[in-house]
């Protein structure tokens, strides 16, 4: 079982076709204006050297022109493929009346009726006919193309081996003419196959055989596995090589340089050495080629690792967000109740630090999971930065001394602002522990056109205009191990207590939600470099305004509350009546449109899950609205694996609170969508 052709040698296996069948119609027209204007050297190439007949050049017109439709394709490709087999039906004729004259001693006139070889020697037979050898190969070639022109591989299976023989026969022809042996050109005086008319043969049936590279045997050419590789380096060498060391020991032995024994021991040296050495180079080229896919094969391993424990931390993640959602809630309801009681204030405040250290550890979570909220604007990243230089002076310390080179004309970017500033903050703090006696850390941003070379080399990247952010440190480096798992969730090089191991994890979930990639390079003693790609778009920056705490407002509404969760639907009840609302509550989707049918007044807003047994909030809403057009719609999500949101990006104007949130968040949220 071979690898599946490479598409980007099967395209190239096309250009060399079609090339060949630009070559053999440029011979053949050539040729045919030197029988027209009568030049011995367009006609042989040498005076001593058989010319090419006219015929033979009428030939290879029709051969060449059915080579090019042959790698015709898209919608014309079945007529042309049509054209191709009947060209090849001429060519075919051709050499088949030609063999017919020859095997019957016949003569028919066809090889006269455009010119005659008036420069032929007197008395010898049939002077404008082709060669037999050269009539024998176009009855091969032209059925190789018949074959060919078929869609089906069994079917044309035995062109190939019909094009080999071409191949073979002109290969044959070109050394008798570079060895000066005779009998390989020509069977008899009057029948010699022209240097030029081999060498169209040659260029021909190569030619037909990468117009289907992907079958049989040009398979393992085209294939993208070590062994295509392989051939690929070798055969033009195997080929060449002895053609021209053998030449070059000939024309030794004829200028009496040395005898025959010497010369031939010149030539297995040679020819040993030569191919000793080719050996070792490919040898060379394919371990370096092995290496690469090694490598690749680390990281899709890695991606696919990563994706799994993705999937597991989103899912936690949700049914987390639920759990913080009461315990935060409740916590400040609490301290509403608390009056002066300092030992019951102290277990309210540890209580809301751990759950806002929880809440912080499910954000990144739901980061690395690339299942969080996004909220996009186009993005100067240099403005970004620049922004953060003196919060980041201050978090590294003095010690480590903070360069930023901005790119000049930077490319925009449309991601989150906030999930930059995380990434630049994470990277800072990682790049400070790994310098814990200071060092240098370098911020710089570029714009940059990632190649196929690269996106073939990087899982998950792809060719197109990005723009590059790197922060290189000096710092102690990491080994292959360690780099391998540098963006797995709770990995860690650090002490206990001295991380969480998220903090790169968070990296790697926010670049890749955002529709970047994100690659480590580092070697032991050298320092570490994160290089972050964002797609680079042509829009102009967003004006990013900040925007102060709202003040909670009571309201009067009567509010549709839908949570499955009990208890984090009591605490929403309890909150919105709690600041004048009449709240109605339901458990699921078909509850919620049963009240909505029995509550004869209006319903001035829905506050919904988005992910429910059943059926969905976005559903529910739909067909509220139908109802209710007046209606408004306010969702509340504890992750983004839903139909409001497409990769974790809120579509533009869709009202969304958070989960976990705290009162005062849900009350706001409230009053702001209702206006």
């Amino acid at each position: 079982m071979t690898v599946a052709p490479d598409p980007r040698l099967l395209a190239h296996a096309k250009h060399v076709s079609q090339g060949a069948s630009l070559f053999v119609l440029f011979v053949a027209v050539l040729v045919l204006v030197g029988w027209m204007l009568d030049l011995e050297r367009v006609k042989g190439i040498l005076p001593h050297l058989a010319t090419m007949k006219a015929n033979t050049a009428l030939a290879f017109l029709a051969a060449g022109g059915s080579l090019w439709l042959l790698n015709v394709e898209g919608a014309s490709a079945t007529r042309a493929h049509r054209g191709a087999q009947a060209c090849a039906l001429i060519v075919m004729l051709i050499g088949l009346l030609t063999l017919g004259e020859y095997g019957f001693h016949r003569d028919l006139g066809i090889d006269q009726l455009l010119f005659r070889d008036i420069g032929a020697a007197p008395g010898m037979p049939w002077p404008g006919r082709m060669a037999a050898a050269t009539a024998a190969c176009f009855f091969v070639v032209g059925a190789a193309v018949l074959l060919f022109g078929t869609d089906a591989w069994r079917v044309a299976r035995p062109g190939q081996p019909l094009a080999l023989a071409v191949m073979v026969v002109s290969f044959l022809s070109l050394v008798g003419y570079g060895y000066g042996v005779r009998a390989l050109y020509a069977i008899a005086p009057f029948s010699s196959v022209a240097v030029h008319t081999a060498l169209s043969f040659l260029v021909l049936s190569v030619g037909v055989l990468a117009a289907r590279p992907s079958w049989g045997l040009m398979r393992i050419v085209a294939s993208s596995g070590v062994g295509g590789a392989t051939a690929r380096r070798l055969f033009p060498a195997v080929i060449g090589i002895p053609f021209v060391l053998g030449w070059l020991r000939l024309q030794g032995e004829r200028g009496g340089l040395y005898g025959t024994e010497f010369g031939l021991a010149l030539l297995v040296t040679s020819t040993t050495i030569a191919l000793v050495i080719l050996v070792c180079w490919s040898a060379a080229s394919l371990d370096r080629a092995d290496a690469r896919h090694r490598d690749a094969e680390e990281r899709m391993r890695q991606m696919q690792k990563l994706e799994a424990i993705g999937r597991l931390a989103g899912g936690v993640a949700h049914d987390f967000n639920n759990l913080l959602t009461v315990v935060r809630g409740r916590t400040h309801l609490l301290r509403g109740l608390l009056e002066r009681d300092e030992a019951a204030e102290r277990h309210v405040a540890i209580i809301e630090r751990a759950s806002d250290r929880a809440t912080a550890l499910v954000a990144q979570l739901l980061a690395f999971s690339r299942k969080q909220v996004l909220q996009p604007r186009v993005l100067d990243l240099n403005e970004v930065i620049a922004s953060m230089e003196d919060m980041l002076r201050q978090l590294i310390g003095e010690d480590v001394a903070l360069r930023f080179v901005p790119g000049v004309d930077l490319g925009r970017v449309k991601v989150d602002p906030g999930q930059v500033e995380q990434i630049v903050l994470n990277l800072a703090v990682n790049a400070r522990d790994a310098m814990p006696r200071g060092g240098h850390l370098t911020l710089s941003t570029a714009n940059i056109e990632l190649d196929e070379a690269y996106a073939r080399a990087h899982p998950g990247a792809s060719p197109g205009l990005y723009v590059l952010f790197a922060a290189s440190d000096s710092g102690a480096g990491m080994d292959e191990e360690t780099r391998a798992r540098v963006f797995e969730p709770f990995f860690t090089t650090k002490a206990p207590g001295k991380g969480t191991g998220l903090g790169l994890a968070t990296v790697y979930g926010i670049v890749t939600q955002s529709g970047g990639n994100v690659w480590v390079y580092s070697e032991p003693g050298r320092g570490t470099t994160f290089k972050i790609y964002f797609p680079r778009i042509e829009e102009a920056p967003d004006v990013i305004q900040g925007s102060g705490p709202i003040a909670a407002r009571h309201g009067t509404e009567t509010i549709l509350l839908v949570e499955d969760e009990q208890d984090l639907r009591d605490l929403a009840c309890e909150i919105l009546a709690g600041h004048g609302y009449t709240v109605l509550t339901a458990g699921d989707p078909e509850e919620a449109l049963r009240l909505a049918e029995l509550h004869p007044a209006t319903i001035e807003l829905l506050l919904t899950d988005v992910v429910m047994p059943g059926s969905s909030g976005p559903q529910l809403a739909e067909r509220l609205l139908a109802r209710r057009p007046a209606m408004k719609i306010l969702f509340m999500s504890g992750y983004t694996g839903d139909a409001i949101v497409h990769h974790g990006v809120l579509e533009p104007g869709t009202p969304f609170v958070q989960k976990p949130f705290t009162p005062e968040t849900l009350s706001q949220r409230v009053r702001e969508t209702l206006g």
